[in-house]
C-alpha cells in the first residue's frame, strides 16, 4: 500500500529523445519494423489516443513501483510519462485557440504533477495526474467516437456533430 513520502535524493537524469539500443531500420531490428507498421496505417486521432494510454499506463506503472518500493522503476515510469507531456507541450500552439490554450496550460499542470510524483515518489501525485490524463483521454476516445464512419461507430452512427 501506498502511505506517503518516500525520502529519496532527487538526481539528474539526462533528457534524451532515445533510451536503449538505436533502431535505424527493420533490417536491424525487427521490433521496429513492428512499430513502424502498427503506427503507419493509423490516424492522427488514433496516435493521440495510444499517446494518452501510454502516458497513463506508465503512472500506474509508477504507482505501483512506489508501492512496492521500487524507486528506480517508478522513477523511469514517470519519466516515460513526462516525455508524452512533453511531447503533447511541444506539439500544442496556445495562440491558435482557447482550447488549445487550455490543453497548453492542462499539460503544464501534468508535467508539473509527474514531477512533484517523481521527486516525493507520492502516489497520491501519481493519482491526481492519472485522475486528469484519463479525463482528457475520455475526451480524446469520445471525439474518436464522433468522427468515426457510420459503418464503424458502436452507436450505429448517430452524431452529434452537425
Amino acid at each position: 500500500m501506498c502511505t506517503g513520502e518516500h525520502t529519496v535524493r532527487p538526481y539528474h537524469m539526462p533528457f534524451t529523445a532515445h533510451q536503449g539500443p538505436k533502431e535505424t531500420s527493420s533490417m536491424d531490428n525487427p521490433v521496429f519494423e513492428y512499430r513502424e507498421a502498427s503506427v503507419a496505417g493509423e490516424g492522427q486521432l488514433k496516435l493521440i489516443i495510444m499517446l494518452y494510454e501510454g502516458a497513463a499506463r506508465y503512472l500506474n506503472l509508477a504507482r505501483e513501483n512506489v508501492r512496492r518500493n521500487e524507486i528506480e522503476l517508478a522513477h523511469n515510469n514517470l519519466t516515460k510519462a513526462k516525455r508524452i507531456i512533453v511531447h503533447f507541450l511541444s506539439t500544442t500552439n496556445p495562440e491558435t485557440s482557447e482550447l488549445a490554450m487550455n490543453l497548453h496550460k492542462l499539460y503544464i499542470f501534468l508535467y508539473g504533477k509527474i514531477s512533484v510524483a517523481n521527486m516525493r515518489k507520492n502516489c497520491t501525485e501519481i493519482e491526481d495526474a492519472s485522475r486528469i490524463l484519463n479525463k482528457l483521454l475520455e475526451g480524446w476516445r469520445e471525439l474518436q467516437q464522433q468522427t468515426a464512419p457510420t459503418d464503424q461507430r458502436p452507436d450505429g452512427g448517430v452524431s452529434m456533430t452537425v
